[in-house]
């Protein structure tokens, strides 16, 4: 590598405020400490990650995983619907959400979560599959039929897999 690329990588890396590098070693050690189970870590070195950068649409889905996993669904239920406002389009935080909403028993913000994924992830049909069965749940079973009968749905049979 030649001097110059040298200098414009230090020097780019100059410029990076440091708070920033801290949210990302925080969001690193929060994860490694979700992965070895321990929520109580990861709690805390992703909390440390949004006082870092409180537009971290991750930690915040990181850290309601971690809430999930200590059975503190309103502060999971909060940490998703953050992520959620910072960036609209992340389908995880949709899914997880409703798995809450499932557990707290409002079925119906469910059903509206489990149709934004469908809205971001149209060929998906386990999403079909995961609303019809929340309205099964609310015993509305026309809806959970029509629900798991998507129209939009163009899925590529098996057998024109198999013979590419």
């Amino acid at each position: 590598m030649d001097v110059f690329r040298v200098f414009c990588l230090f020097g780019v890396l100059a410029f990076v405020p440091a708070p920033l590098w801290a949210a990302d070693e925080n969001l690193d050690k929060g994860r490694e400490a979700l992965q070895k189970k321990d929520y109580d870590t990861a709690l805390a070195r992703l909390s440390d990650a949004i006082q870092s950068d409180p537009q971290n649409a991750v930690a915040y889905s990181l850290r309601a995983y971690a809430y999930l996993q200590k059975k503190d669904l309103d502060k999971a239920l909060a940490d998703l619907s953050e992520a959620i406002r910072l960036n609209p389009d992340d389908i995880g935080a949709y899914g997880n959400r409703s798995m809450i909403y499932v557990l707290k028993r409002d079925l119906d913000k469910a059903i509206e979560d489990l149709g934004e994924t469908i809205r971001l992830d149209p060929q998906n049909a386990a999403r079909y599959i995961g609303r019809s069965a929340v309205y099964a749940q609310k015993k509305d079973y026309d809806k959970a039929i029509e629900a798991s009968n998507p129209t939009n749905l163009s899925l590529t049979p098996i057998a024109a897999l198999s013979t590419r």
